[in-house]
Formats: structure tokens, sequence, C-alpha cells
């Protein structure tokens, strides 16, 4: 790859730039937040007559 989070992660770790690694690391757990948040949300929708976060047995 030439472009992207795990290119600027992989150069900024060669380079010795622990800021911009730890930056990119960051963004990476915020997107991945959003994205877990945001498939949970369309899943309470898409399965609304399952009790939100039922036990299972």
């Amino acid at each position: 790859a030439s472009s992207g989070l795990g290119f600027l992660m992989q150069t900024a770790n060669t380079r010795f730039q622990t800021d911009l690694m730890f930056a990119a690391l960051a963004v990476l757990a915020a997107m991945t937040v959003l994205l877990w948040w945001g498939v949970d949300r369309l899943l309470v929708r898409a399965l609304y007559w399952r009790p939100a976060h039922a036990d299972i047995d």
C-alpha cells in the first residue's frame, strides 16, 4: 500500500515519529468505536422485536 492509516503508521514507526503513530492510532480507535456504535444502532433498529442486549443462555 502507498496510502492510508496503516501505511502512515508503518512509515511513522520506521522514522521514529511516535507522536504521528499514536495520532494515527487514536484516529483508528475512534473510527472503530464509531463503526461499532453505528452497527449496534443499526441492529437495534433492524431487530426491533428482540429486547436490547438480551442474555443468551
